[in-house]
């Protein structure tokens, strides 16, 4: 059950669904590179949780793009000078 998990996860969060290439050893370049590029995330996606409360470790690439790096934010002007005011809870 967990290698199932593994490649769906690498199938939907990693592009293995659709393949860039039409042959197979650029292909099979892409798939070692995005393999590697998982293992880097999880890494840093456990280190970042035990300073951020609000992640977890088993949060998949979509769901911490969209709670950590993407935060509403709006331009204003205050004072004269442009601000960029953050809509978020996060430091």
């Amino acid at each position: 059950g967990n290698a199932e998990k593994q490649f769906d996860i690498l199938k939907n969060d990693f592009g293995w669904n659709h393949l860039p290439f039409s042959s197979l050893e650029n292909n099979t370049v892409f798939l070692y590179f995005t393999a590697l590029c998982r293992n880097l995330y999880t890494i840093v996606l456990g280190s970042l949780s035990n300073r951020f409360k609000s992640l977890e470790p088993t949060y998949r690439i979509k769901k911490f793009i969209f709670h950590f790096i993407a935060v509403p934010a709006k331009w204003v002007r205050h004072s004269g000078q442009w601000c960029l005011r953050l809509y978020s809870g996060v430091p």
